[in-house]
């Protein structure tokens, strides 16, 4: 079993209203991803075959003040548990979100989100894109396709799919 993020009282437990209320406005499109969720999906080889799957949970909520929001990790990929910390705001130079992603480097990874119209979120990074298609009614789920660059081609890498605890 993956133990859930911790959480504090403003976190993702909160009722919706209270999580809208405490969203600064230029984060109001992202307000759909706020809350706990159980993860579920796969990784692709660069052959396109099912590396392993994915299972554990996530978790968005605001920081104080409503300016920034925290993304939370803990899955399984295959055997191995991986972590990942994020926050999510100001604004990226290129518009859009900054992402920046705590990992396993010495330093965080700084990536692009914005809003791509349609309740579609685009992430752009690195070597790395994926597309988050936001829930439309509270009890949808919230799907994720990431792809990766190798030898010049975007190869399909993760395909996520999280269901609201």
């Amino acid at each position: 079993m993956v133990p859930a993020p911790s959480h504090h009282d403003d976190g993702p437990s909160s009722a919706p209203s209270e999580q809208a209320e405490a969203l600064a406005d230029h984060l109001r499109p992202l307000l759909p991803l706020l809350g706990r969720w159980r993860t579920t999906g796969t990784v692709f080889d660069r052959q396109g075959d099912e590396a392993a799957r994915i299972r554990g949970q996530d978790s968005w909520a605001p920081l104080p003040g409503g300016r920034w929001i925290t993304h939370q990790s803990a899955t399984r990929v295959g055997d191995r548990l991986v972590h990942v910390h994020q926050v999510i705001g100001g604004e990226h130079p290129d518009g859009g979100w900054q992402m920046l992603a705590f990992e396993e480097g010495s330093m965080p990874e700084l990536t692009r989100l914005s809003d791509a119209g349609d309740g579609v979120m685009q992430v752009l990074g690195p070597g790395t894109r994926a597309t988050f298609q936001l829930p439309t009614r509270s009890h949808d789920p919230l799907l994720a396709h990431w792809e990766r660059l190798v030898d010049g081609y975007w190869l399909p890498w993760l395909r996520v799919r999280y269901e609201r605890v």
